[in-house]
């Protein structure tokens, strides 16, 4: 089966109102979360931190952790599912998918309402995650400090743009890398 990861990397998880999945993951799953959790189990999907309820957010990415240690389907070789910031290239391959990127923050600087986290000396060369200053406290809530991420090794996730060089803008979730 061929399936455009794109696609489902935003596969919806049938959320409600309040952007709860029925019995919001917990004990009896429904058939919408198990379809994308064996989506994601078998290498053939990424999970796209959409707001949903933090069990099933941390049941799809412990499905997809299992995955990314057993090498299967996006994970596998020879493709790379985690592009290195510090590729230009191999990331702008990824430009209008939904992609993940790893490497080392170089500086987080602000310019009329947004801040740039930048992965490289120029903006314009390695990668740069963009996002509106006043999305800070959405990161902040989950206890990430985004002007502290200087010399941290993080991943983002979101889709892939050419701004000057490769970028995420308003990437759908940062994370300090340990």
């Amino acid at each position: 089966m061929n399936l455009e990861r794109s696609a489902l990397a935003t596969m919806p998880l049938a959320f409600d109102a309040h952007g709860q999945t029925p019995r919001d993951c917990g004990g009896r799953i429904e058939a919408p979360a198990e379809v994308a959790r064996e989506l994601v189990a078998a290498g053939q999907a990424l999970v796209s931190p959409t707001p949903s309820a933090a069990t099933c957010r941390i049941y799809l990415r412990n499905a997809e952790r299992d995955a990314g240690g057993a090498g299967l389907g996006l994970w596998g070789e020879p493709y790379s599912v985690v592009k290195a910031a510090a590729d230009p290239a191999d990331i702008l391959a990824e430009q209008g998918r939904f992609t993940l990127m790893q490497g080392k923050v170089v500086s987080v600087r602000e310019s009329g309402g947004i801040l740039y986290v930048n992965f490289g000396q120029r903006w314009s060369e390695p990668f740069t995650a963009t996002l509106l200053k006043r999305n800070e406290g959405i990161f902040a809530g989950a206890g990430l400090t985004l002007k502290m991420l200087a010399g941290r090794s993080v991943e983002v996730r979101g889709w892939v743009e050419e701004r000057g060089g490769p970028s995420i803008e308003r990437p759908e979730k940062i994370e300090v890398v340990h």
